[in-house]
């Protein structure tokens, strides 16, 4: 079975992109977002059968500024493509998610704004999960699930004329308990473990 989904919104803000955390602050609150510069999203899925799905993404903006900078930042876009596998099977999940990402005219950006943004970018992770209540085969609507997660991602996969911070090249594992009582209330418990290939190790719960 086919499904596909596409959507039309306001663009990124190219001042509040960061090579530490990628887009995340570049979104766009509903408050000040701009027709003047949209971005479309598309997702495609299918249905493979016995508990596997598969489906690709893409997301592509262009990338303008509330400051004062004219048309310095003319021609500058972010395009995303993603790609996952799921698979889920009783209380076993598991998933596999990978992207890469491309600014045009990075050059631009990083002279007109001072950042240090890569020309692209990539990420994947790996997660598998069971929930232990099917165990002992409660049909409460609950679940209780523990899981882990491994994640790799480059924010400076590659540069141009500007230094690889290599603490942006990070791997993260993620090992926890998602306890779910009724649907939309989740509570979540983890322990992380952050390390970057400058060998910079980070725990956190």
């Amino acid at each position: 079975r086919l499904s596909y989904e596409a959507y039309l919104m306001s663009g990124l803000e190219a001042s509040e992109l960061s090579s530490h955390s990628g887009i995340y602050s570049a979104r766009k609150h509903k408050f000040s977002s701009s027709v003047d510069n949209p971005a479309v999203a598309a997702r495609l899925g299918y249905d493979l059968g016995r508990g596997w799905q598969a489906g690709v993404s893409a997301f592509v903006s262009g990338l303008k500024s509330s400051g004062e900078y004219g048309d310095a930042l003319s021609g500058t876009s972010y395009t995303l493509g993603e790609g996952h596998l799921a698979y889920q099977a009783g209380g076993f999940t598991s998933r596999i998610v990978g992207a890469y990402s491309v600014i045009s005219g990075v050059e631009k950006i990083n002279s007109t704004l001072g950042k240090d943004l890569g020309s692209s970018q990539y990420g994947a992770l790996v997660e598998v999960g069971y929930d232990l209540l099917r165990l002992a085969d409660w049909n409460i609507g609950q679940s209780l699930v523990v899981y882990s997660r491994a994640d790799t991602y480059d924010l400076q996969l590659t540069t141009k004329d500007i230094p690889d911070n290599t603490d942006n090249d990070r791997y993260e594992f993620n090992f926890g308990l998602l306890y779910r009582p009724i649907r939309h209330v989740l509570f979540k418990a983890d322990y992380q473990f952050f390390r970057s290939r400058a060998q910079r190790d980070i725990q956190k719960m």
